[in-house]
């Protein structure tokens, strides 16, 4: 007796649902804004809006195929973020200068964090939770605020940085 075998389509489904599903969005926001939603400036500034979320994204699958889970990354980038804030408004730094020191933060940091969790083999679940909560507190301790507020007159010493204004 010969087995009925199924057909197999050489696609996969799940990627075909996940490319209706957006499909569906699109349409959905484009008539919910009169067509804007798929006007070439605000793509442009979609694309722009989720770079970070972006990069962070992928930084976190590289983790996740490791088997492992880094429950601290949003807070570490809040605080490297508000770092270079602080350090180019408040202290004048040049933006270049204050986002390399930021960088060279966050990869310290992080750098601590992997260290706890692969030489002194503390589970990363307990290392990212324990880290979490120190850069949000550490973030929430910058002055008054997690923003940096420029003062009359203060600028970011960077001709490009956009908007130039010092609204308080």
């Amino acid at each position: 007796m010969r087995r009925m075998e199924r057909k197999r389509f050489p696609f996969d489904w799940r990627a075909l649902t996940m490319i209706g599903a957006l499909l569906a969005i699109w349409v959905v926001f484009t008539i919910a804004t009169d067509g804007t939603f798929l006007r070439p400036r605000n793509l442009s500034l979609l694309a722009r809006q989720m770079s970070v979320t972006s990069i962070l994204a992928v930084g976190m699958v590289l983790v996740i195929v490791a088997g492992q889970i880094d429950l601290s990354v949003g807070a570490l980038s809040g605080l490297c973020g508000a770092l270079a804030t602080l350090a180019c408004v408040r202290l004048g730094w040049p933006l270049p200068l204050a986002c390399l020191a930021a960088l060279a933060v966050g990869a310290a940091l992080g750098a601590m964090q992997g260290s706890l969790a692969a030489w002194l083999r503390i589970p990363p679940f307990i290392v990212t939770l324990g880290g979490m909560l120190l850069f949000q507190g550490a973030r929430s301790a910058a002055p008054r605020s997690s923003a940096a507020r420029a003062r009359s007159g203060e600028r970011c010493s960077a001709p490009w940085s956009w908007p130039r204004s010092t609204t308080a």
